[in-house]
């Protein structure tokens, strides 16, 4: 049984260490995939879009 628990907890620490080890975006990589995240939120919503800026806010300007 001990084993198995070793196994298990090795691979599951393996596993949080790879998520880890990830790059954290730069800025401008944050920025524009925040962006890109707005436009597409937008084009799925555009109704939800109007009620909550009425067309007085562009995408760039909400993600920023």
């Amino acid at each position: 049984m001990t084993s198995v628990t070793i196994l298990v907890t090795s691979t599951l620490f393996n596993e949080y260490m790879e998520d880890e080890k990830a790059h954290p975006l730069t800025p401008r990589e944050q920025f524009e995939k925040e962006i890109t995240e707005c436009r597409e939120w937008k084009d799925d919503n555009p109704e939800i879009w109007k009620i909550l800026f009425k067309e007085e806010i562009d995408a760039e300007t909400f993600a920023f």
